[in-house]
C-alpha cells in the first residue's frame, strides 16, 4: 500500500512538474478533434447484394466440355465468386460506369468520382459461407452514393452476361465458316453425282445399295465428330500436363483438382477411342460390302457415297448451329441483384459523441504519456561514458541489441555481431592478470533482472569451450533459474536437490554434447537462497575449480538478493551486465554503493542491448563487415 501511495504521489508530482505541458498537449489535441468533428460533413453509405449462381461451364461447339468446365469444376469454383468481386474494381466496368454516372447528373462536377477514387473507395465484401457479395460505397451525397452502387452492379451484371456469351458467339462463328464449307462441298459431290449419271447413262443404284450408302454416311459424320471431340480432349490433356509439371505447381492450392480434370479428360479419351475403333470397323464393313457390286455400281456408289457424306454432315451442323444459336439467345449472367442500393437517410460518419470521447482520451493519453517519457527518460544513461562515470569499471564488451536473440547462438551462429562480441569479451578477459590462475571461478550478475545474465553466461561459457577449455555453469538464481530450458537439459536434479541432500554430484551434473558445456540446473526442490551458504556448496565449489578451467556462476540481481554479495567473496573474479536500454541511473548507482570499497575481484562490465546509435566508435569498428 505504502508502494502503491508513493507511486500516486509521484505521478500528482509529475502533474504539477509538467503541468503547462500537459495541459498544452491536452487542449492542443481537444481543439483539433473539435474543430474536425463541427467542420466535417457527414457522409452517407449505400449498399446492394448480388448473388452468384452456380457457374455451368463452357460447352463446346459438339457437346462436350471445354477447358474452362473441366478447371471450373475441379478448381476454379470456390474462386469464382471472389473472382467476380474483383472484377467490380478492374478498369473496364469502372471507367464505364463514371461516364454513365456523370452523363446522368448532365455535366457536374463530381470530384469523388476519378478511376483512383472510385477504386479505392468501393468495398466488396463476400458474405462468408454464402453466394451472396455486398457492395457500398461512402459519398457525402446521399444519391450519388446510391447511384454509384447501382450502376457498377448493372455493369458488373451486363459484362458477365457479355462473358457468358462470347463462347456460343465463337461456335456460332465457326459453325457459320463450317456450313459454308460443307456445302461447297455438297454442290461438288452432287454435281459430280449428276455427271457420273449422265456419262455412264446410270439413274438408279439398287434399294439395298442406297440402304448401305445412308449407313456409311451416318458412320462417316459420326467418325467426323468422334475426331473433333478427340482433338479437343488431347488439347485438354496437353493444358492440364503443362499446369501439374510446371515448377510452382507443388504449391498451387488448386493442383489437386488439375489432377482429378486429368484423370476424367484420359477417361474421356479411352472411351472415344473405343468409339473410333468401332466406328472403324462398320466404315470398313460397309465399304467390304460395297466392293462386290459390279463395276459401274461399284464407281456409281462411290460418288453417291461422297454426297451422301457431304448431306449428313451440313445437316448435323445446321442442328448444331440452331442450337448455338438459341443457346446464345437465351444466356442470362450468373449475377443477380438482389437487393438494390436506396437513397441512405442518416449518414454513418462522423460519430461526432465516440469521436469526442475519443478526443479526450487521446488528449489525456498523449499529454499525460509524454510527460511520463520526458520524465523518466531522463534517469536513463544515454552513453557508455555516462555509465562509466557511475561506476568506474573496465568495459569487457558489448552485446547488440536484437529482437528474439537464441539465449544459445554461439552454438548456433559462427559469425554474427554477437558471436564476435562474445570472442572480443574473450579476449579482453586473458589481459586480466587475475585470468593467469590455472582455474578461474567467475560470478556474472547485474543491478536488476532481465539484463542478460543468463546470455552472457551462456555463450561466453560456449566460447571458452569451443577454445579447448574445460567449462562448467552453475545457476545460482534460484528465484529465476533458466539454464536447464536454454540448454534443453532432461535432468531435472540440479544445485538444490545436492545442497538438500536429495541428489548426488554426479547426478546434477550436465554435459551438452553439442557445445561441451557441464551444466549445474538450479533444480527442481525449493530452498531460500540462503541455502547456498551450507558446506555442500563449498565442497561444489572445491570440486568444480579441481576438474574445470572455468566456472561462470549466473546469479540473480546484485542488488536484489543479498546472498549473491556474499557468494562474490568466494569467486575469482564478477562480471557485471548492464541493460543499456533498461537500466535506470539510480540502479547503476545502488550497484555501485553495494560494491565500493569491498575489495571484490571485479573484471569489469559488459553493455547488453546496444543499439549501433548508442554505441559510437567501438561498436561499429567490430561490426563493419557483418
Amino acid at each position: 500500500m505504502e508502494l502503491l501511495e508513493m507511486e500516486l504521489r509521484d505521478y500528482w508530482n509529475l502533474f504539477f512538474r509538467q503541468k503547462k505541458i500537459i495541459i498544452s498537449m491536452f487542449v492542443a489535441v481537444l481543439v483539433i478533434g473539435l474543430i474536425y468533428i463541427f467542420t466535417s460533413r457527414p457522409v452517407y453509405e449505400a449498399n446492394c447484394s448480388l448473388l452468384i449462381t452456380e457457374f455451368s461451364g463452357n460447352m463446346g461447339i459438339l457437346g462436350e466440355k471445354g477447358n474452362a468446365g473441366y478447371l471450373f469444376e475441379s478448381a476454379d469454383r470456390a474462386n469464382y465468386i471472389n473472382t467476380q468481386s474483383e472484377l467490380i474494381k478492374k478498369r473496364y466496368i469502372l471507367t464505364k460506369s463514371i461516364n454513365e454516372i456523370k452523363s446522368y447528373y448532365k455535366g457536374q462536377a463530381i470530384s469523388s468520382l476519378s478511376l483512383n477514387s472510385l477504386s479505392n473507395s468501393i468495398k466488396v465484401n463476400v458474405i462468408k459461407g454464402t453466394n451472396l457479395i455486398s457492395i457500398s460505397y461512402r459519398d457525402k451525397d446521399p444519391e450519388l452514393s446510391a447511384h454509384v452502387v447501382n450502376v457498377l452492379s448493372k455493369n458488373l451484371v451486363i459484362q458477365d452476361q457479355e462473358m457468358n456469351q462470347e463462347k456460343f458467339s465463337s461456335a456460332r462463328m465457326f459453325i457459320e465458316n463450317q456450313l459454308k464449307e460443307q456445302k461447297e462441298k455438297l454442290e461438288q459431290a452432287e454435281n459430280l453425282v449428276l455427271s457420273y449419271k449422265k456419262n455412264a447413262r446410270t439413274v438408279a443404284l439398287k434399294e439395298e445399295t442406297i440402304g448401305k450408302l445412308k449407313e456409311l454416311g451416318e458412320i462417316e459424320a459420326n467418325r467426323m465428330e468422334l475426331d473433333t471431340r478427340m482433338k479437343g480432349m488431347l488439347a485438354q490433356k496437353q493444358e492440364l500436363e503443362n499446369k501439374i509439371n510446371n515448377n510452382s505447381s507443388q504449391t498451387n492450392p488448386f493442383v489437386s483438382g488439375w489432377m482429378q480434370s486429368l484423370e476424367s479428360v484420359n477417361q474421356g479419351i479411352t472411351g472415344l477411342r473405343a468409339q473410333l475403333n468401332s466406328v472403324n470397323n462398320n466404315v470398313n464393313r460397309v465399304n467390304g460390302s460395297l466392293s462386290q457390286l459390279p463395276p459401274k455400281e461399284v464407281e456409281l456408289a462411290r460418288v453417291v457415297r461422297d454426297q451422301t457424306i457431304a448431306n449428313e454432315v451440313y445437316n448435323r451442323l445446321l442442328i448444331r448451329y440452331d442450337e448455338v444459336r438459341i443457346n446464345e439467345a437465351s444466356i442470362i449472367s450468373n449475377i443477380k441483384i438482389m437487393e438494390s442500393a436506396v437513397t441512405p437517410d442518416a449518414p454513418v460518419a462522423p460519430d461526432k459523441k465516440k469521436l469526442l470521447f475519443s478526443t479526450v482520451m487521446i488528449g489525456m493519453i498523449l499529454s499525460f504519456g509524454f510527460a511520463l517519457i520526458r520524465e523518466y527518460l531522463k534517469d536513463v544513461p544515454r552513453t557508455l561514458e555516462e555509465v562509466q562515470d557511475i561506476m568506474p569499471y573496465d568495459m569487457l564488451g558489448q552485446l547488440a541489441y536484437q529482437d528474439n536473440v537464441n539465449p544459445l547462438f554461439m552454438r548456433t551462429t559462427a559469425n554474427s555481431v554477437n558471436t564476435e562480441a562474445v570472442r572480443l569479451i574473450c579476449a579482453n578477459l586473458k589481459f586480466k592478470e587475475t585470468m593467469d590462475k590455472k582455474s578461474m571461478s567467475i560470478l556474472i550478475t547485474s543491478a536488476l533482472p532481465q539484463e542478460g545474465k543468463t546470455l552472457l553466461t551462456s555463450n561466453l561459457a560456449i566460447s571458452f569451450a569451443n577454445s579447448g577449455k574445460k567449462v562448467a555453469v552453475v545457476d545460482i538464481d534460484l528465484q529465476r533459474p533458466k539454464m536447464k530450458t536454454n540448454f534443453q537439459l532432461p535432468n531435472e536434479k540440479g544445485i538444490t536437490d545436492y545442497l538438500a541432500n536429495e541428489a548426488e554430484l554426479k547426478d546434477i551434473l550436465n554435459l551438452d554434447s553439442e557445445s561441451g558445456v557441464t551444466v549445474v540446473t538450479a533444480g527442481k526442490t525449493l530452498l531460500n537462497q540462503s541455502e547456498l551458504e551450507n558446506s555442500r556448496m563449498s565442497d561444489l565449489l572445491i570440486y568444480l575449480k579441481a576438474s574445470y578451467d572455468f566456472v561462470f556462476f549466473d546469479s540473480p540481481p546484485i542488488t536484489l538478493v543479498a546472498q549473491t554479495l556474499e557468494f562474490a567473496r568466494k569467486v575469482d573474479g564478477i562480471i557485471l551486465v548492464v541493460d543499456s536500454k533498461n537500466t535506470a541511473r539510480k540502479a547503476l548507482k545502488g550497484m555501485d554503493a553495494l560494491l565500493k570499497n569491498k575489495q571484490l575481484p571485479i573484471l569489469g562490465m559488459v553493455f547488453n542491448k546496444m543499439r549501433r546509435e548508442d554505441s559510437g566508435y567501438y561498436y561499429n569498428y567490430y561490426n563493419y563487415n557483418y
